[in-house]
């Protein structure tokens, strides 16, 4: 694709060509329509006016050299639009080597501005111009600007009048106005846009299931590339209303498809749903009786319905399952969307109710094409004008631009239908019938072996072969060849690569083209019954696709079509099964997709790990794009053994002479001709229709542009603009008068910095300069910018120089240009980019650490998973459930982690055996957060806490735990690894009799209240408990003591423990609470924040409710929006700063800040800020004025670098640059 911005010049260009010529006559074939519409379209605007330069002055613009300077605009009389261009005149400009820089401006600026304007201009020449005073420089031409093609701001446009005049029609001109008024009647019926699609009255979309089980699958990942035409498109479906939010259970992902033009469209993949369906068994007709219907009439309309399947609502119960997932949000379809396995037929019955009695016998509709005919040119015009009230009455629209009216000869379903008749659409015969001749013996194979194929349709196929075969086979000895040594007198096989073109006979040119001939004829080509299943034979190879569709006839496969086409350059290097699948889906897709849509057919191909595309082949960006294509039919695979595929992989290596020339510079420029000028939204381009190696490589070099960059300045504009900054012109004054005192009297804010510079400032052609410091032996002389440019220079070396630190980012700014606090400003520039804080800044422990209280066994439980490999045995989960006071731990092998499992497993093996807990402790996973886990905790009176998300420190004893088992587990033989969960039991029992380094006793004892008797203690005769008791009574006494003094013990050792771990935890810990308001980022986790080029937190702007007590937990809500309130860990939050800047080209747009909340500050911090400031820079002194200084009391901004009083402990958290160092 070529995108140019100076259309006008384009069309003038070509005009005198065509003009010249008078005809097409000698013109490359792929340029001629090009040419031809340029004959017929209307001439290029001739120029408005000239452009002259205002300076009275001569100027020397060097080679290469770009300046800009005041113009003045001079219209000549004509009207302009409402936008001109300012652009170089070819017929003066050109010849002296100066060019304009095209810039379009409105004219009303311009009659605002008295025709004075600023315009760049650039030496194109090898050698220095001499631009004289008040010379032409350039010429205004008229644009005509283009409403932006997504009609995002809803603009209501109307279709021109001319565009409904069928001249493509061979009526008269008088009933071409007739038919034109016809149809303008019906104005309404025909889309504006895409996006404006009508609404059926009568039809809903019914989706109906084998069983009402859910189904959720993952969202893919879209190209960066894909992400703005994403966002384009979902906004505009959900502007027209077609699809919504969507909370639903189902959910199915998204693949975006590049169009041929370029444009992206948005597809999903209803695999999952389409299994499940229940299929609409409603009939489409037979092609073959619908068009007999046709027979005698001679006038014919074709009619397109404007994205027909989202003009079918969906069913308010079945909306849900439309659900699609992509990375922008989760919505459902209120449309009927493309891709499901009832919509043919939800389609086909709303076309058929829609036209009602006509059907078949004054129109004809197969899905959403539409044919109306007539024998007559008004019986045609009033069979037409029903149709169009039909639909009209339904509430359906047309696209105007796919609609044919009164026309001899349409081609409809893959047939060209005229007055004579139906006949084979040629297209469908070309791959057979343009076989070029065979050059050698492999090619002659390949030839005669797909001949071989349909042997059994062509009467005397051998005989007609004849003298094809004998080429095949090599001369006796008689013309010098080598013959066999068993039977000299028997011709040899030749060899592959062996050329027959000396060989070719006129008995050779005749067999072969009678063979294509009885190929192609009416006997061997079957007739298409979509009622009948359809056979696709596929192959592709390194010269070609191919393809093959069959129906059964008489107990054999007949053809109904052949397909094949040579590969790009670039599919050239596709590996072998990714050609198999470009053939299938290409075959399918592009080429038969008349036949196939809606219809049950069997693809056959000779690659066997193509039939596993469908279900367990792993597929690359472009492989889900071919398969979500393919999605919408219904098809299954079959392998078949290449010695039974010759049909397809002939015609997939059948000799291709190439169609393809490169263009030539004047060829791409012809081609781009269709371009016109827009205002807005970018600018809009055509495709152009040829193959990509056609383009020659210096077009072919695509180059990142920025959408803003910084305008060129001339030396006068710097000195206007200095002029114009108070602080700048009264430096100048002082320098023009050599008085260093003026900078002190009535000074504007910063003047005192300047005069501590006096001896480094000098002018320099009217500019004022500062001395910088010296690189390389060399004196920098750094420019005292106006206030008006620093923040697109910022901006430049910043957010467009790749987000470097502040510290990076001042010596860049430092080392071309100066202003006061410089340095300051440039710090808080960084500090505030959005981009930088989401990226850059580091997480940090910020709350201090909290433990869990129990008061005794069975108070507090706490449970997680444990996921391992799967053993022999299929159990490949474990579910840890510990007692926080006792550290009592107890495992449990599962084959899943599912909700009805856990509660299982908790009521038969632990609660029945240990007795309820008071409370149960979990991650928020979705087994232990089910509703059933809630409902039988809720039964049992059981209290239920969870964790922060992604926080496993709230939940740590399971976690330790789990560290400890793994290692007991990983101790185990190899043998017995294989069937670990047989030993869990055994490991768990070996913790639990050991004491725990956290309270002193082992967990049995404090469980229990006593120690476990082990193996070894019976084979010893050892006892760990030497006291008897004599009754029951004195046991439970004996126990209870032992138990009490235990947990007591346990408690103290634990507390202990605790507190130590909390001090030394609490050292690396920058304490900082949050209170009920503030701004903060939430931290990125989960499967997005490990990616490497993922930023650190999100974008999105929360707002702190309140605290949870005695947690370091927070309350949460989005800013700005509507939204759940979330509990988060503090270290996963980060306060954000009052204000914050987003770079330029980011879309994400923050609600503004509230407003800050600051202390007074003293005189000691003003002091501290600006002795900081003079260690920081040795080129930036400040002097410090306390005449000038604010009062103590008086409240003010505090500098980002200075340490908060509201939030000294929290170092991420910046606010505002502060007037007092502007007050400087």
């Amino acid at each position: 694709m070529i995108v140019g911005t100076n259309t006008d010049l384009v069309r003038r260009l070509l005009t005198p060509i065509v003009l010249e010529e008078g005809s097409t006559k000698g013109v490359h074939p792929m340029l001629r329509p090009v040419y031809q519409r340029m004959v017929e379209e209307q001439k290029a605007p001739a120029e408005v006016g000239r452009l002259w330069r205002l300076e009275g002055t001569e100027k020397v613009l060097q080679a290469g050299e770009v300046t800009s300077f005041r113009a003045s605009v001079k219209l000549n009389g004509s009207q302009p639009g409402p936008y001109v261009v300012l652009e170089t005149d070819f017929n003066h400009g050109s010849e002296a080597g100066v060019e304009v820089i095209p810039e379009i401006i409105s004219t009303k600026a311009l009659k605002r501005t008295r025709g004075r304007v600023s315009v760049s201009v650039c030496n194109v020449s090898d050698s220095p111009v001499v631009l004289k005073a008040r010379m032409p420089i350039g010429q205004v031409a008229s644009a005509t600007p283009l409403s932006p093609t997504d009609l995002g701001g809803g603009v209501d446009k109307e279709i021109p009048d001319e565009r409904f005049y069928p001249k493509d029609a061979p009526i008269s001109p008088e009933w071409k106005k007739r038919l034109q008024s016809q149809v303008l009647k019906w104005r309404d019926l025909f889309s504006k846009d895409e996006f404006d699609v009508g609404l059926a009255k009568s039809t809903e979309h019914r989706i109906r299931l084998q069983e009402d089980k859910p189904f959720r699958e993952r969202s893919r990942r879209v190209p960066l590339g894909d992400l703005d035409d994403l966002r384009e498109q979902l906004n505009e479906l959900q502007r027209t209303k077609v699809i919504q939010e969507s909370r639903s259970p189902y959910a199915s992902p998204i693949v975006m498809v590049r169009k041929k033009n370029g444009s992206v469209r948005l597809c999903i993949d209803y695999r999952t749903l389409n299994r499940r369906t229940i299929p609409d068994q409603y009939a489409t007709p037979r092609i073959e009786d619908a068009l007999q219907c046709l027979s005698g009439a001679k006038w014919f309309s074709v009619l397109d319905l404007r994205s027909g399947y989202h003009q079918i609502p969906m069913h308010p119960e079945d909306k849900e399952k439309t659900a699609f997932i992509c990375p922008l949000g989760f919505f459902e379809f209120n449309r009927m969307p493309q891709g499901l396995t009832g919509a043919p037929a939800t389609f086909q019955r709303l076309m058929e109710k829609t036209v009602g009695d006509m059907n078949l016998i004054e129109v004809l509709v197969y899905l959403d094409d539409i044919i109306v005919f007539g024998k007559t040119l008004e019986e045609h015009e009033q069979r037409l004008e029903k149709v169009l009230k039909r639909l009209h009455e339904e509430g359906l629209k047309l696209s105007l631009e796919k609609c044919q009216f009164c026309l001899p000869s349409v081609t409809y379903l893959g047939h060209v239908v005229s007055a004579e008749g139906v006949s084979t659409d040629p297209r469908k015969l070309e791959a057979v019938a343009s076989w070029p001749r065979p050059r050698n013996v492999t090619e002659l194979r390949s030839f005669l072996g797909f001949c071989s194929y349909y042997r059994r349709f062509v009467g005397g196929i051998a005989k007609i072969a004849q003298p094809l075969n004998k080429l095949l086979q090599k001369e006796s000895t008689e013309e010098g060849h080598k013959v066999s040594d068993r039977n000299p007198s028997a011709p040899g096989p030749r060899k592959a690569r062996e050329s027959i073109q000396g060989e070719w006979t006129s008995q050779c040119e005749g067999a072969f083209t009678k063979l294509k001939e009885s190929l192609t004829r009416a006997p061997v080509l079957a007739y298409a019954d979509p009622h009948k299943p359809y056979e696709l034979h596929v192959d592709a190879s390194r010269e070609g696709l191919g393809g093959v569709l069959y129906q059964e006839y008489g107990g054999l496969l007949r053809p109904v079509a052949y397909v094949s086409r040579s590969l790009t350059p670039s599919e050239k290097n596709y590996p072998t099964h990714k050609l198999e699948f470009l053939a299938l889906k290409w075959a399918v897709v592009d080429k038969l997709k008349d036949y196939l849509y809606g219809a049950e057919f069997v693809i056959k191909t000779d690659n066997n790990p193509l039939t596993y595309v469908l279900t367990t082949a792993k597929l690359d960006a472009t492989g889900h794009r071919w398969l979500a294509a393919l999605s919408g039919f219904r098809f299954s695979l079959k392998y078949r053994p290449g010695v039974n595929n010759r049909d397809a992989d002939a015609l997939s290596r059948r000799p291709y002479t190439t169609e393809w020339t490169q263009l030539t510079p004047d060829g791409v420029q012809a081609l781009c001709q269709g371009a016109e000028r827009r205002v807005k939204g970018g600018i809009e381009a055509e495709a152009i229709g040829v193959m990509a190696a056609a383009v020659p490589e210096f077009y072919c070099n695509p180059t990142q542009l920025r959408d803003e960059s910084l305008p060129t300045f001339s030396k006068q504009d710097l000195k206007a603009d200095q002029a114009r900054d108070p602080l700048i012109a009264l430096t100048i004054k002082a320098l023009t008068a050599n008085q260093r005192e003026i900078l002190l009297t009535n000074s504007p804010d910063g003047a005192r910095l300047v005069y501590k510079e006096w001896e480094r400032l000098k002018m320099l052609d009217g500019v004022v300069y500062r001395r910088g410091p010296s690189t390389n032996a060399e004196e920098t002389q750094q420019l005292f910018l106006p206030t008006k440019h620093r923040e697109s220079v910022l901006r430049s070396l910043h957010d467009e120089h790749g987000h470097l630190g502040a510290e990076r980012t001042f010596k860049l700014v430092r080392d071309r240009f100066y202003w006061p606090c410089m340095r300051a400003e440039v710090e808080s520039y960084c500090h505030s980019c959005l981009r930088c804080i989401q990226r850059k800044t580091l997480p940090t422990r910020t709350a201090p650490m909290s433990h869990l209280q129990s008061q005794g066994p069975m108070d507090l439980v706490c449970i997680d998973f444990l996921c391992l490999e799967p053993d022999a045995s299929g159990q490949g989960n474990i579910l840890i459930v510990t007692d926080h006071f006792t550290r009592y731990a107890q495992a449990f092998s599962t084959k899943d982690q599912r909700a009805p499992t856990v509660a299982k497993v908790l009521m038969e093996k632990f609660f029945v055996h240990y007795g309820l807990p008071r409370r149960i402790h979990s991650d928020q996973g979705r087994d232990f957060e089910s509703r059933l886990v809630g409902q039988l905790l809720e039964l049992l009176g059981i209290q239920k806490t969870r964790t922060t998300p992604y926080h496993p420190q709230g939940d740590a004893q399971p976690e330790r735990f789990n560290r400890t088992l793994l290692n007991m587990l990983g101790t185990l033989s190899n043998t017995e690894k294989q069937s670990w969960s047989r030993h869990i039991a055994t490991l768990v029992h070996a913790y639990n009799s050991t004491e725990s380094d956290a309270t002193g006793y082992s967990p049995y004892r404090l469980m229990f209240g006593r120690e476990a008797r082990l193996p070894v203690d019976l084979a010893f005769g050892l006892s760990l408990d030497q006291t008897s008791v004599a009754s029951h009574r004195n046991y439970v006494d004996r126990l209870r003591k032992n138990l009490a003094s235990a947990f007591e013990q346990a408690r103290l050792t634990s507390g202990n423990r605790e507190q130590r771990n909390k001090r030394n935890y609490d050292l690396k810990v920058r304490i900082q609470d949050l209170q009920p308001g503030d701004r903060v980022l939430l931290k990125n986790l989960g499967a997005a924040a490990r990616h490497k080029l993922a930023d650190r937190w999100s974008s999105q702007v929360y707002i702190v409710c309140k605290q949870l007590p005695g947690l370091p937990v927070y309350q949460i809500r989005p800013d700005g929006k509507a939204g759940p309130l979330k509990n988060w860990h503090r270290n996963h939050l980060l306060p954000l700063r009052e204000a914050v800047r987003i770079p330029v080209g980011d879309e994400l747009s923050l609600p503004n800040p509230p407003a800050p909340r600051l202390p007074p500050v003293t005189r000691s911090q003003q002091t501290r800020a600006i002795e900081e400031s003079e260690r920081d820079s040795e080129e930036e002194s400040f002097c410090l004025d306390w005449m000038r200084s604010p009062e103590p009391e008086e409240v003010i901004s505090v500098p980002e670098r200075w340490e908060s009083n509201l939030r000294p402990e929290a170092p991420e958290f910046q606010l505002e640059v502060p007037r007092l160092l502007k007050s400087l």
